[in-house]
């Protein structure tokens, strides 16, 4: 018989899903759950000895796995790209010729935060189904189970089809904004006959000003006084609650990630500098109630949505 093994291989929140052939859901975890480990940040995502008993549990000798993955073939050269891509550059650059006082926090997160996102990629790339083949190989000849094959998705596209093909809709515009992807953190796709094709975005992938809707809501997150991977975005929502639109903190907001027709730009390095500069004078300090960053949790909404 033959199973589809749906791997969700970012290099956070990882997950497992096991499909028979008619297409029944048979099995379906995050692997935080079974790791006990909040988001799962950075570990295989197909763990070693799991992987191996959940086949053994839910399969049958000589079954066959196709295993399929979301991010694509590409993915490694798209990461590699985004390390030459020139706006990840200039913050790096100006960081390193900047008295290290003197640097905003925001500028200072944003830099550090894309450099752990890039490498972090890159090594979930690279573990991606190493320990699903080895463990497989490690089967007892009566136990085997074989991997027929393995495919790799652009990652947007998984995301898309997920909304899509789960939907009570046949044709149907489809928006993915994530915080990052294969080039660009945002995707739009056109819907219909169970097709999904890409609509064009006339903003150049890698480039400075392709915007991630995604990544301001981590900053947001930072200045609100919250963690980046924490699973702490929940509290910016409650705590918008209570909180008031600011025109000045609007305004700043508003200045640094904007849509334009299909596409989400992030303003220039030097709009982005003032807009953080600024942006720091709200943030929350240690010790103070956070209802002094309810004002900034609502705009922050107000400009998200």
């Amino acid at each position: 018989m033959k199973y589809y093994l749906g791997v969700a291989n970012t290099f956070h929140d990882s997950s497992l899903a096991l499909v028979d052939s008619e297409g029944k859901v048979i099995f379906a975890e995050a692997n935080e759950r079974y790791l006990q480990y909040k988001r799962a940040v950075n570990t295989s995502p197909e763990p070693y000895v799991r992987i191996e008993n959940l086949l053994l549990e839910y399969t049958e000798p000589g079954a066959e796995i196709i295993a399929a993955y979301t991010w694509s073939e590409d993915y490694e050269d798209y990461i590699k790209g985004i390390m030459d891509e020139q706006g990840f550059t200039a913050f790096k650059d100006y960081i390193e010729s900047t008295p290290d006082d003197e640097v905003p926090d925001l500028i200072r997160d944003q830099y550090f935060s894309s450099a752990f996102f890039i490498k972090s990629a890159l090594a979930g790339s690279q573990l991606s189904g190493l320990n699903l083949q080895f463990g497989l190989s490690q089967l007892p000849e009566r136990s085997r189970i074989n991997l027929a094959g393995i495919r790799k998705y652009e990652h947007h596209l998984t995301h898309a089809a997920t909304a899509c093909y789960t939907s009570p809709y046949t044709e149907a515009s489809c928006a993915i904004l994530d915080g990052y992807g294969e080039g660009s953190a945002y995707q739009c796709y056109s819907y219909k006959d169970n097709k999904l094709p890409a609509l064009a975005s006339r903003v150049q992938k890698y480039g400075a000003n392709s915007g991630s809707l995604g990544f301001f809501y981590m900053q947001i997150c930072k200045l609100c006084g919250f963690g980046l991977f924490h699973g702490e975005e929940w509290k910016v929502m409650g705590l918008a609650a209570y909180g008031k639109l600011n025109p000045a903190l609007y305004e700043l907001m508003t200045a640094l990630i904007r849509v334009e027709g299909l596409d989400i730009v992030q303003a220039d390095m030097p709009v982005c500098l003032n807009s953080y500069l600024e942006l720091e004078k709200y943030r929350h300090m240690g010790g103070e109630s956070y209802l002094n960053v309810a004002d900034l949790a609502y705009t922050a909404q107000a400009v998200f949505s």
